[in-house]
C-alpha cells in the first residue's frame, strides 16, 4: 500500500512530479506530432517521438490512477503493482530518450523545431531519472512491507503454538 508513511512521504512526491514532467513531455511530443502531421525528416525520428508520446501518456494516465486511486483503495494499487507499472514506464522513457539523440538529423533539416526536439529529449531524461527514482522507493516500500508481513506471520504463527 502506498498510504503508508514511508509511501506517503517518498513516494507521492516522486509521483506528482514523474507526472508534471510526463505532462510537458506529452505536451512537447503532441506538438511537434502536429507539427509535423507524421512527416518527420526521418522515420525514425518519427517512431521516437511516438514511443515518447507514449510513454509521457503512460506516465500521465496511470499516474494520476495512482495518485487517486491508492489513498481510496489500497489493497487494488498495491506497491507491487505500482512498481510493475512503472518499471515498464521506465524502459520505454530508457528506450525512446537514449534513441532520439542518434536519430535526430542537423537542426537545418528540422524546419525550425530544433529546440523542441532538444526540450523533448531533455525532458525523457528527466521523466526517465524520475521515474527510476520512483521504482526505487517503491522497491524499498515493497521489501519494508514484506518483510513486516513476515514478521506478522511469523508472530502470529507463535501465538498459535
Amino acid at each position: 500500500m502506498l498510504s503508508t508513511s514511508l509511501g506517503r512521504f517518498c513516494a507521492y512526491p516522486l509521483l506528482a512530479l514523474s507526472w508534471c514532467c510526463a505532462v510537458a513531455e506529452l505536451g512537447i511530443s503532441a506538438a511537434l506530432c502536429a507539427k509535423f502531421e507524421m512527416h518527420f525528416p526521418k522515420d525514425a525520428l518519427r517512431h521516437r517521438t511516438i514511443l515518447l508520446c507514449f510513454g509521457a501518456t503512460w506516465v500521465t494516465i496511470f499516474g494520476l490512477v495512482v495518485m487517486i486511486g491508492a489513498p481510496i483503495a489500497p489493497r487494488t494499487f498495491d506497491v507491487g503493482t505500482t512498481f510493475v507499472t512503472f518499471f515498464i514506464a521506465f524502459l520505454i522513457f530508457v528506450v525512446g530518450s537514449s534513441s532520439i539523440s542518434r536519430s535526430m538529423p542537423s537542426c537545418s533539416e528540422l524546419e525550425g523545431e530544433c529546440s523542441m526536439f532538444k526540450a523533448l529529449e531533455g525532458m525523457g531524461w528527466v521523466v526517465t531519472w524520475l521515474v527510476f527514482f520512483l521504482i526505487l522507493v517503491l522497491g524499498r516500500i515493497y521489501v519494508k512491507q514484506a518483510a513486516q508481513r513476515e514478521a506478522e506471520e511469523i508472530r502470529r504463527r507463535k501465538e498459535q503454538a
